[in-house]
């Protein structure tokens, strides 16, 4: 039995976004599958005035421009907004990426009604500058339209790196009945906890082709010195809070404590890595932690290398491959 999928929402948040909302409306208004409600909410954003956002939302009929009453900051922000949603499905938008796959509202809905067990879906990203121009080569096509996910084997890969985007997912909004949205309180993984949670509760599914161009810039919260070096100090509490978790298992802890140093390797300097390599012999990873931190200072064939290594970690880990 099919759960109907009758109404989707989509929820644009803008912070300091002007110059990118128009793009990100239009790739909302070329889908072929129309969400039922459609809203740009601004988190009161100091260099963009009230009149300003209206201006810009207004060639678009569909969208209704909201704006929180303070400034709440992005998690509070997602939690507001997605409490008020009322329809079977939302998609969570960044006012600086944008939609380039028309038919991807229609199959992620499609894929949800026809699969019940299946909370999530999400496409594939091409990360783009502020101009839009690609900064890296973009993913070869795969065969299969999308693939099933098993929540299980999911979660052991999360443990490892966020594999699942937060700017291009469908979400199934009864998920939210067993899992709240955004529910722990980490500063910089909110995003990657939730995801963790929900796979205790069903599979997601992944478009096999890149639906969504994600905007780096310097305004952007993922990126930038500031918000790396937040991530660096808050790792630790991020995964202690995951294995706190009554639903975590033995399986599951052995798993984040293995990420968690990975992570942890990544993350030192090269004048570091004796001592913390000291601390960590015989921790799964090791050697893939340092691989991938030795290719981002070392250029390309050291780069082929880590990616290659992931994959063999990743298999040998979890059964699974990316």
């Amino acid at each position: 039995m099919t759960t109907p999928i009758t109404s989707l929402e989509v929820v644009i948040f803008s912070y300091n976004f002007a110059r990118f909302l128009p793009d990100a409306l239009a790739g909302v208004a070329a889908q072929t599958r129309q969400p039922d409600a459609w809203i740009v909410s601004d988190d009161c954003s100091p260099k963009d005035t009230p009149a300003e956002l209206a201006a810009i939302v207004a060639p678009f009929p569909g969208a209704k421009l909201l704006h929180t009453p303070h400034n709440m900051g992005p998690v509070a922000h997602f939690r507001h907004r997605i409490a008020q949603v009322q329809s079977d499905a939302y998609l969570l938008l960044s006012g600086d990426d944008y939609l380039v796959d028309p038919g991807f509202l229609q199959q992620a809905s499609d894929i949800l009604a026809a699969e019940p067990d299946i909370n999530v879906v999400f496409g594939h990203h091409l990360s783009v500058d502020q101009d839009g121009r690609a900064t890296v080569p973009e993913r070869p096509a795969a065969d299969a339209a999308w693939t099933r996910l098993n929540g299980t084997a999911l979660r052991a890969q999360l443990a490892y790196e966020n594999v699942v985007p937060a700017v291009c997912s469908v979400i199934r909004t009864s998920v939210h009945d067993k899992i709240p949205p955004f529910p722990l309180d980490s500063p910089t993984r909110h995003d990657w906890q939730q995801w963790y949670l929900m796979t205790y509760h069903g599979d997601f599914a992944r478009i096999e082709k890149t639906v969504i161009h994600y905007r780096a810039h310097g305004d952007n919260i993922s990126v930038g010195a500031a918000q790396s070096l937040r991530m660096a100090a808050t790792v630790g509490e991020a995964y202690t809070q995951l294995m706190a978790r009554p639903e975590c298992t033995e399986e599951d802890r052995r798993h984040l404590r293995a990420g968690l140093n990975r992570i942890r390797l990544r993350g030192a300097r090269i004048a570091e890595l004796p001592g913390v390599v000291a601390g960590r012999i015989g921790s799964p990873g090791l050697g893939l932690a340092l691989a991938e931190t030795l290719a981002e200072r070392g250029g390309r064939r050291l780069s082929r290398l880590s990616t290659d290594l992931r994959r063999k970690f990743l298999k040998r880990q979890t059964g699974e491959s990316w």
